[in-house]
């Protein structure tokens, strides 16, 4: 009878290692797969979502994307890369500073592998909080996982083209030649504190060099640029284009703002294809005085040494006068508002000194200037800026009324001289007889001097050229 022989432990030690090795290699090659599945994965998501967005992209000319970035520059985006675990910079080379976050919810039929916690997105969100989304370039349109997915000891967060190096493009420098037109605005008095404007304007020379989706407004008090761009800015549409002169159209109304401001200031900007933001701005003054919609408020108009208007005030020792303007020179012998002969009421220069009173120039004073100054008649005393001064007395005068940039002698215009206008008023005895708002008639652009006291326009007496008119104001 055979004898059963048993396993030895040599044999049994050899089996069991056998086996170890086959098992490891085994967990090896599965994990090995997971990681190439998971790169995969990451590559169809990124494949699917770069079709969606070309196509929509192509079809509303604009991103799939929420209003707030997701990081402020691509130093950032790439410490955030490295923080998961990328060990080299592998952000495209084209990329500019601005990441904005994928809302899936805009493209069709879109299912993903990764990147659901785009439902948890806010305005308020950062990138330190949510990380399993998927962002875009605004500039190249490169998509990124910012969560990355590992194969191996590799990161992945991006799918790049098969090159080993993408190469800069060498982008050419953008000229600043593009320009904000303020065709028309109008105000809506809220209540005694707010205001809202409504803006319609044009831009020029945009089309060609700039990203029209990247088209956004703010409107604030600050007036300088380098404080713009921290500004909180909305995007908006443009209601007409016109490719052939390089233009386009807008419509852009504002918020509640205050009226503790002299003036508000429009700001546009607008992305070059270089990535880079380029500023303008339009300012309105926000000013009590009211002209019939006829008319246009400006900010002054300026006569040119051959316009002049005729208040239709004759001098008197009763009235009151507030001129504020500014010169266009102040040496020779200048003539610029008034009417005398027999008594009455001048203003001008003469040797850069002020000259001024009843009858022909009583009184040369001060430093005459061509700085913008509120000149005030009260009887015989003569305000100019911060210096009062004193003339003989003033005697009424029927022969002519006074004229702003000129003035008559004995009945008739006596001389013109070359000025700027802000605002005058006349008043008699407490009552105010002329308030006059430099403006133009929209019908035919007439400039002149509205007196919102009688409800009259004012226009240049002289035929020929017309005033000069300053910036619109609302």
């Amino acid at each position: 009878m055979k004898k059963n022989k048993g396993i030895t432990m040599i044999s049994l030690v050899i089996t069991i290692i056998v086996l170890l090795i086959v098992t490891s290699i085994t967990i090896g090659n599965g994990l090995g797969q997971l990681g190439i599945k998971r790169v995969n994965n990451l590559y169809a998501d990124i494949e699917t979502i770069s079709t969606k967005v070309a196509e929509y992209y192509l079809k509303n000319e604009t991103l799939p994307v929420y209003d707030n970035l997701y990081v402020n520059n691509k130093q950032e985006l790439e410490e955030l890369f490295k923080k998961n675990g990328a060990t080299e910079n592998i952000t495209n080379v084209n990329d500019g500073d601005e990441y904005y976050v994928i809302n899936p919810t805009k493209l069709d039929n879109l299912t993903l592998n990764y990147g659901d916690d785009y439902k948890e997105w806010t305005n308020t969100s950062t990138s330190e909080e949510i990380q399993n989304i998927y962002i875009i370039n605004s500039v190249t349109h490169q998509i990124y996982f910012p969560h990355g997915v590992k194969s191996g000891d590799e990161y992945f967060f991006a799918r790049f083209p098969d090159e080993d190096e993408v190469t800069a493009v060498e982008l050419g420098e953008i000229e600043d030649e593009w320009n904000m037109i303020l065709d028309d605005a109008t105000k809506d008095n809220l209540n005694d504190n707010k205001i809202s404007f409504i803006a319609n304007i044009t831009l020029e020379g945009v089309i060609d060099s700039y990203n029209l989706n990247t088209l956004e407004y703010a409107w604030d008090e600050t007036d300088n640029e380098q404080e713009a761009t921290n500004l909180s800015y909305t995007k908006f549409s443009y209601n007409s284009i016109d490719e052939e002169n390089n233009q386009l159209n807008a419509s852009l109304s504002s918020k509640e703002i205050t009226t503790t401001a002299d003036h508000y200031n429009l700001w546009v900007r607008v992305m070059d294809v270089n990535g880079k933001y380029a500023y303008k701005k339009k300012s309105l003054k926000l000013s009590p005085e009211i002209v019939p919609v006829l008319f246009q408020k400006v900010e002054y108009i300026e006569s040119t040494g051959t316009q002049y208007i005729d208040t239709e005030v004759y001098p008197s020792s009763k009235l009151n006068i507030e001129l504020d303007i500014a010169l266009k020179s102040s040496e020779g012998d200048q003539k610029f508002f008034g009417s005398y002969g027999n008594g009455g009421i001048c203003l001008g220069t003469l040797n850069n000194k002020w000259r001024y009173g009843s009858n022909f120039w009583q009184m040369n004073n001060g430093t005459a200037t061509t700085d913008r100054i509120l000149i005030i008649v009260e009887g015989n005393t003569f305000t100019f800026g911060n210096d009062k001064y004193t003339a003989n007395s003033i005697s009424d005068n029927t022969e002519h009324s006074m004229l702003l940039s000129a003035i008559a002698y004995r009945g008739s215009l006596y001389s013109k001289s070359k000025m700027t206008i802000f605002k005058t008023k006349i008043s008699s005895e407490q009552n105010i007889i002329r308030d006059f708002i430099p403006c133009y008639r929209k019908s035919d652009n007439v400039k002149g001097l509205y007196d919102i006291v009688e409800g009259k326009f004012y226009t240049n007496q002289v035929t020929g050229d017309d005033f000069i008119a300053g910036e619109n104001v609302y």
